[in-house]
């Protein structure tokens, strides 16, 4: 009884935790704007609502400039769709929309991952499973690379972070119906074969390789039932096509010719990749992910040694994580060659937050694994204390991980270099609104659309991006034509000197 009174107390704290470190995500959402690639995107549909007030015809345009983007630029065939749409239609005032939705979406997919596997698979504790997804969630999000990337700069939300949402939330259903669920119905053998398809038109050809198909992969090779395989492969055919519809897209090898000239050769791009997922291993490994491991241990011990089932070979499933993550590195190897420099000290932030969610995800997956099968494979037993003395265990215990963790976060970092408190600073300082404010002045002076280029002030993000920039003193950069064409500017737009 005291134990579930336990769990349950931590379930309402985590869930405390969790509103209050949101809280600053969703408000920063209101003083976002578009950027960059948001312009060039979705200015043909942008236009389109501007000129003829009909949503069908936006929807047409966003659709063509879909098929011209995937003939020119990249094969991701639904995330350039999406990316095609003009944000609340245009609207400064409505942008914010599209971060609310992305930052919920991504939520909700770790929570349903969270669910699948730990409370309908191994069988959980609502409240176990939801401690340990809130431990994950928070640690995912407070440490996040690149926070602007990730959440705010919608062009790049859709094809990274709303991207990786997608495919956990795919690759936990297809998990359901293969390990959990004894009969599928029909009908959602369909939808998740579609879907399947269709989550490879969220790929981001060049920079993030589908985690979701090597996933599938290896349920097909793994131990669901017999008669379970064949659903199985019918789930890594749909994937392997749709992935190859997006691979084989004409604009990638456009892209890559007019961008990094010639391809890398296939065995020195896996061979380099492994170097560099090994070395992305150590550059995310700190002080906070172990304590935060220990923190989730016992709780974690409790869900193993109820589960009915076994843990076998955690070695395979370990170097099979560490291939999925060195898989990611592929693409960008391929595309700027053996010498290019990591994401992790390159310039592509949206690229670093992808690869810190998988690292993150990857790493509690075995975290989890490993400490089920060493507690089946040795027969771990807790001596059983007296209801006092247990408790007493519990408050050291986590009091001591707590205290240490507060140490290090207060003390030994910056407490800015953390996501929530970031965006608190700046939206109390009023940068976030002066930014805004700032914006909005810039758009009133191009939609003024004087006989002459529009020269507008250079404005300063409070917490930049590191994957794109703002307009510049040249007429010719890209973001500035994006924005002639998205406004129709008749000469142009470009910053002070």
């Amino acid at each position: 009884m005291l134990e579930r009174l336990n769990e349950k107390f931590f379930s309402w704290f985590m869930l405390a935790i969790i509103i209050i470190c949101f809280i600053p995500i969703y408000l920063y959402a209101y003083y976002t704007v578009p950027l960059a690639d948001d312009f060039c995107m979705a200015g043909p549909s942008y236009r389109a609502w501007i000129e003829t007030g009909s949503m069908w015809q936006v929807i047409a345009v966003a659709w063509k400039e879909s098929v011209y983007q995937y003939m020119t630029w990249a094969g991701e065939y639904i995330c350039m769709f999406l990316q095609a749409l003009p944000i609340g239609l245009g609207d400064y005032r409505l942008y914010f929309l599209s971060s609310w939705v992305i930052v919920s979406i991504f939520i909700f997919s770790v929570y349903y991952a969270g669910k699948v596997f730990l409370k309908d698979y191994l069988k959980a504790s609502t409240q176990k499973s939801f401690i340990i997804t809130s431990i994950l969630l928070l640690y995912m999000v407070t440490f996040l690379p690149e926070v602007y990337d990730a959440f705010y700069w919608y062009t790049t939300s859709v094809s990274y972070t709303l991207s990786f949402a997608v495919k956990l939330m795919l690759v936990a259903g297809i998990f359901k119906s293969l390990f959990v669920t004894e009969k599928v119905s029909k009908t959602k053998i369909v939808l998740f074969i579609l879907l399947a398809f269709a989550s490879a038109g969220f790929e981001c050809s060049f920079s993030q390789t589908s985690f979701f198909l090597v996933m599938s992969a290896f349920m097909v090779i793994s131990f669901c039932k017999k008669r379970k395989k064949q659903l199985a492969v019918m789930y890594w055919i749909a994937t392997t096509v749709g992935w190859g519809v997006a691979l084989l897209a004409p604009g990638n090898m456009a892209r890559q010719n007019s961008n990094y000239g010639g391809t890398t050769g296939v065995v020195s791009v896996i061979w380099e990749s492994l170097h560099r997922g090994i070395d992305g291993i150590s550059d995310n490994m700190n002080i906070v992910l172990l304590l935060v491991t220990l923190l989730i241990l016992p709780i974690t011990y409790r869900i193993v040694k109820e589960y009915e089932g076994e843990f076998r070979l955690p070695g395979l499933l370990s170097l099979y994580s560490i291939a999925v993550y060195a898989s990611i590195y592929a693409p960008w190897v391929f595309s700027r060659g053996i010498e290019a420099p990591s994401p992790y000290g390159g310039d592509s932030g949206y690229v670093r937050n992808v690869f810190w969610m998988t690292f993150v995800l990857l790493w509690f997956i075995n975290i989890i694994y490993w400490t089920g099968w060493f507690t089946k494979t040795f027969r771990v037993k807790l001596r059983e204390e007296k209801v006092e003395r247990r408790i007493s265990i519990n408050v050291v215990y986590y009091g001591v991980l707590l205290l240490l963790l507060s140490f290090w976060s207060v003390k030994l970092e910056h407490i800015m270099e953390y996501t929530s408190p970031r965006l608190l600073w700046h939206i109390a300082n009023g940068n976030a609104k002066a930014y805004y404010t700032a914006m909005e002045g810039r758009e009133e002076l191009l939609l003024d659309n004087p006989e002459e280029v529009i020269i507008v002030p250079k404005i300063e993000m409070p917490i930049p991006t590191r994957g794109a920039g703002d307009i510049s003193a040249d007429e010719t950069y890209w973001v500035n034509e994006g924005v002639k064409a998205y406004y129709k500017l008749k000469y142009g737009v470009k910053t002070e000197e």
